[in-house]
């Protein structure tokens, strides 16, 4: 989070500017995924990550270039 983070609390889709991403995503209150894509050497895979709810608390690491909340409110830390 050296970059600073982006607060999300609305259902726009959130980009992260020119050369970073979101490193981790924190959940401020309990929130819903709609949708997100990484960067494509750094996909999640498994079973479906959108969609499911998210305690306030939680705190997911990866390499996020895109993301979109259904519900909820999170800071998106950003990184290079």
């Amino acid at each position: 989070g050296g970059k600073g983070f982006e607060f999300i609390s609305d259902k726009a889709e959130h980009v992260a500017p020119e050369g970073k991403v979101y490193i981790a995503l924190q959940v401020v209150d309990d929130a819903v995924i709609a949708s997100y894509e990484t960067e494509p050497e750094r996909l999640i895979t498994g079973n479906a990550f959108a969609g499911v709810l998210l305690p306030a608390g939680d705190v997911t690491y990866g390499r996020f270039k895109k993301i979109t909340l259904s519900s909820g409110k999170i800071k998106a830390y950003l990184g290079v």
